[in-house]
């Protein structure tokens, strides 16, 4: 009996295949030709390019094999004449990733899902077409780590993404000037870590999609009225950024959504306003804003420190400083709460409150030219410090009569107010 077990067990191992270990193969050692390598390559193999100049197009249609350059591996254009040239690689299959390769006056395209290129450099794909991209994957769970991409005319684009759950981190974009740095269209997107400069037509990180996080981005926008970072869809989280667009008409973070989270970002602003929130339920906190440029225009993107066009928004703890216009506009919705901001030298109003329901408490405005112009109705302030140290002796606009009227009590500075 025991005999017969064990035969058969031995019968069932002995009918299973053997899987095939990954293989390096080696270009020019192996193949002499970069396509024929890749053709070649199964699943799990890495296809090894050592040192040496590859004319592309070239099609990738093997899955889930990595490519790997050594040694300065270069994949260039068939001809060095002419525009409208593809001179990278074509990914057509799915999970393949791409690592340490230079690519000069082309990029890489995946139409397939999974697909990783890291610590690659882009150089002068701006030459290839118009309105040029170094990376453009189009498909889910797409990763860009750790790239370089160097523009040396105008219409150049760092990243295109089209797909849920992708990461872009820790790459660098130099001189996307008339493109964008980062452009994604997918739900829960990853940019962290980024370097993008300078960019200025398109925006230098611009995120379509739920739940994305931006995060720990290094952004320089000397020009144009782009928005530097915009995220479009709820719950996204945008953390710890450090946006210089001191030069710039645009606003420098722009979310459009409800819940979202911006914490933690430094701005230094030009001509546009720092922080936009066009959504509900907005967390704003902790955000530092500085003005760069002495304007005073009447438009709600222009100049301010933050704007708020929603409901129940809670701004807290933030800055700004030196804003041309106002330092906080509210220009909509209700229920919106300005705790513990510090508002100094804002050349029109410290704070600019059109939206009913509005609580402002614990906060600080000094050197404004005026502190607090309030056309909401039930508006609550309580608790905050003016540079004269009373709320009777700030500088006020607007009809005080009605905050009274509906119970809207004044008590800052030692004022009491009603109950």
């Amino acid at each position: 009996m025991g005999r017969a077990i064990g035969l058969a067990a031995f019968l069932v191992v002995a009918a299973v295949p053997a899987v095939a270990s990954a293989a390096e193969i080696h270009v020019p050692g192996d193949f002499r030709r970069f396509s024929a390598a890749l053709d070649a390559a199964l699943p799990g193999d890495v296809v090894v390019v050592d040192k040496g100049r590859h004319r592309g197009p070239i099609a990738v249609r093997s899955p889930g094999i990595v490519i790997e350059g050594r040694g300065g591996t270069i994949v260039g254009p068939a001809s060095s004449g002419g525009r409208g040239l593809r001179a990278g690689l074509d990914v057509l299959a799915a999970d393949v990733t791409i690592r340490g390769l230079t690519f000069v006056r082309g990029g890489v395209l995946s139409l397939a899902a999974g697909t990783t290129v890291e610590d690659c450099v882009f150089l002068r794909c701006d030459e290839k077409r118009f309105d040029a991209y170094a990376v453009e994957l189009y498909g889910d769970r797409a990763v860009a780590r750790g790239n370089e991409v160097h523009g040396r005319r105008w219409d150049l684009s760092g990243f295109r993404v089209r797909g849920d759950d992708a990461l872009l981190e820790g790459n660098l974009v130099l001189n996307a000037r008339l493109g964008f740095g980062v452009e994604v269209l997918g739900n829960r997107a990853r940019v962290v870590g980024n370097s993008l400069s300078p960019v200025e037509s398109g925006g230098a990180i611009v995120v379509r999609g739920e739940e994305a996080l931006v995060e720990a981005n290094l952004v320089e926008m000397p020009g144009g009225e782009a928005p530097a970072i915009l995220v479009v869809g709820d719950e996204a989280l945008v953390d710890g950024n450090s946006v210089d667009a001191s030069l710039s008409g645009g606003p420098s973070i722009v979310v459009d959504g409800d819940r979202g989270a911006i914490l933690d970002n430094a701005v230094t602003a030009g001509a546009g306003t720092g922080v936009v929130v066009w959504g509900d339920a907005a967390s704003v906190e902790r955000n530092s804003v500085t003005g760069a440029i002495p304007i005073v225009i009447d438009r709600p993107t222009f100049g301010h420190g933050f704007t708020g066009r929603g409901s129940r928004n809670v701004f807290r703890g933030n800055t700004t400083v030196d804003a041309p216009a106002d330092g906080f506009r509210l220009s909509g919705g209700t229920g919106n709460v300005v705790d513990g901001c510090v508002v100094l030298g804002s050349g029109a109003c410290g704070l600019l409150n059109l939206a009913d329901g509005t609580s402002v408490l614990g906060s600080t405005f000094l050197g404004n030219a005026t502190d607090i112009f309030n056309d909401g109705t039930f508006a609550w302030f309580e608790g905050n410090d003016f540079e004269s140290g009373s709320e009777e002796e700030g500088t006020f606009a607007g009809d005080r009569d009605r905050w009274e009227d509906y119970g809207a009590g004044l008590n800052n500075g030692g004022v009491p107010g009603r109950d």
